[in-house]
């Protein structure tokens, strides 16, 4: 802007107007994340977090949550490492697949309250296993596996995971709720992991 005598002068900048612009976008785009901001704290006051550990624990491990709030996983303790199911009241179940083990480290949970995951025999190879409701166990391992190591299970008992053989390749299996065993890999896989 210029002044000639009593009168003014205005000049048009581009430049100027593509900040004034990028300024404004700017305050707008902070008063947005200053609501968001709010909005999240006000929700998350509402919220709370409740810890737990089972009997002579030295670390818990949840790793899966069902739709009724039963929590599954593996703890550590002196002996070894052990699952563990964790219901909505706050009671605790801890479980191995047999004596004698490793480890037993569950993974998934689906809303039937049936369990999927693996432990490690004495001779440090993984087996899948499925625990149903009632806690018994069924144990499964593809053909030809050193090593099964299942992911997750679905609400009607259908269980995805990996296995590998002896030459460390990788390859994905299914399981049916009837016990059918469906190994695959896709097209020129190097590994395969469903989770």
């Amino acid at each position: 802007m210029s002044t000639r005598g009593s009168s003014v002068v205005r000049t048009f900048s581009p430049l100027g107007f593509a900040e004034r612009s990028r300024s404004a976008w700017r305050n707008l785009f902070r008063c947005i994340l200053g609501v968001a901001f709010a909005a999240s704290s006000i929700a998350a006051m509402g919220q709370s977090f409740t810890t737990f550990d089972p009997p002579g624990s030295t670390g818990t491990n949840p790793l899966s949550i069902n739709p009724t709030g039963v929590v599954t996983g593996w703890y550590q303790d002196a002996s070894g490492t052990h699952g563990f199911i964790r219901d909505a009241t706050g009671t605790i179940t801890t479980f191995d697949v047999m004596t004698g083990l490793l480890g037993t480290t569950p993974n998934s949970i689906n809303p039937g309250g049936v369990i999927t995951g693996y432990y490690r025999d004495t001779q440090s190879k993984d087996h899948g296993f499925i625990r149903d409701a009632t806690g018994g166990f069924t144990t499964f391992d593809p053909q030809g596996s050193v090593s099964t190591v299942p992911f997750s299970i679905n609400q009607s008992g259908v269980v995805a995971g990996e296995y590998t053989l002896a030459n460390q390749t990788s390859h994905g299996f299914v399981r049916s709720s009837d016990g059918v065993l469906t190994t695959f890999d896709p097209p020129h896989s190097l590994d395969t992991t469903p989770t």
